[in-house]
């Protein structure tokens, strides 16, 4: 995904990059889990409604 910014683009200092943190994989796993599940409770509840 790309952030679209108005004015002029922001120089990111090359070394800025390697002091993210990764997120754990598990955490992201537990997210995305989580969506799907929440997710799958709305299809149920729009198919139910028909």
């Amino acid at each position: 995904t790309r952030l679209e910014i108005e004015g002029p683009p922001i120089k990111v200092p090359v070394n800025a990059t390697c002091e993210v943190e990764e997120p754990d994989d598990e955490e992201v796993n537990e997210y995305f889990e989580e969506l799907e599940e929440e997710a799958n409770e709305e299809l149920e509840e729009i198919d139910g409604s028909r």
